[in-house]
């Protein structure tokens, strides 16, 4: 895409609810229906460029390098002895874990397996067994968060506490 059609979406995705009604707190149904088409627009060309699409080919890859780069962590940590090499090292174990989170998070939005089954597993695996992490509070959580986003009574992830 060019800038200029780049400029033609921004401005015609603004156009759905002008100024005035925005202000005044008055949408049309006029309104609510170009919003409505304009979604259905997204939703069909997000569709047709396949950007919802299982990637298998994608993961596979994905969770071979981060199982790699995590083994080739544990290694070093017990083979070289040196304070300032293994606090290098900790950085490589902290975005590993990261990454682990990451695929976690997509295989419990179900979005890396056709199977629900083989998500639940592979949650399983980063989320219990490699994070320590549980699975099921995780699952609690994302279903509040998904059911109440950005409530701030109700949304899990807005207060987070105190740490104890």
């Amino acid at each position: 895409m060019t800038e200029n059609s780049h400029n033609d979406v921004l401005a015609s995705m603004t156009e759905v609810l002008s100024p005035q009604e925005s202000a005044s707190g008055l949408v049309t149904t006029a309104t609510r229906a170009r919003s409505t088409n304009d979604y259905v627009e997204l939703k069909k060309l997000i569709k047709q460029h396949e950007l919802l699409d299982k990637q298998p080919l994608y993961y596979t890859y994905k969770l071979i390098t981060i199982l790699g780069m995590l083994i080739l962590s544990i290694v070093l940590l017990f083979t070289v002895h040196n304070f300032w090499f293994q606090l290098v090292n900790a950085l490589l174990l902290a975005i590993v874990y990261a990454q682990l989170g990451f695929l976690g998070h997509d295989g419990g939005h179900r979005q890396i397996f056709h199977s629900t089954r083989k998500n639940e597993i592979l949650t399983l695996i980063t989320g219990n067994l490699l994070i320590g992490m549980s699975n099921s509070w995780w699952l609690n959580k994302n279903n509040a968060h998904h059911s109440h986003p950005n409530e701030v009574d109700m949304e899990p992830d807005i207060d987070l506490g105190e740490i104890p």
